[in-house]
């Protein structure tokens, strides 16, 4: 909504291309940004060719044509096999300092 309070209501992230499009006139919004989709008077996108709603569709499942080629397995500096078993991450309070590069 151009001009309109910041209010929660009135507010929604857009990634910058939707956002470039919503200003050049390309589509719509309408409704309540704090209620749930399902509610009648929740956030609606239609295009402004048409007027049909704009819906949301999930990506295309993401197959291989072909197997990934087989590589070799990753030699580290030692030559020592890693087990999983023996690794262990830690979450830290604070971030590392890094210096040149490294924690």
């Amino acid at each position: 909504m151009r001009g309109g309070p910041t209010d929660t209501c009135n507010l929604l992230c857009l990634c910058p291309g939707h956002h470039d499009a919503h200003h050049r006139g390309e589509f719509t919004i309408t409704g309540n940004a704090d209620l749930p989709d399902d509610h009648p008077d929740a956030v609606r996108f239609r295009s402004t060719n048409d007027g049909k709603p704009i819906t949301y569709r999930h990506p295309p499942p993401r197959h291989r044509a072909e197997p990934l080629p087989a590589g070799k397995p990753y030699t580290g500096p030692t030559g020592e096999r890693m087990y999983a078993r023996n690794v262990e991450f830690v979450r830290r309070s604070q971030p590392a300092n890094l210096v040149g590069g490294r924690a």
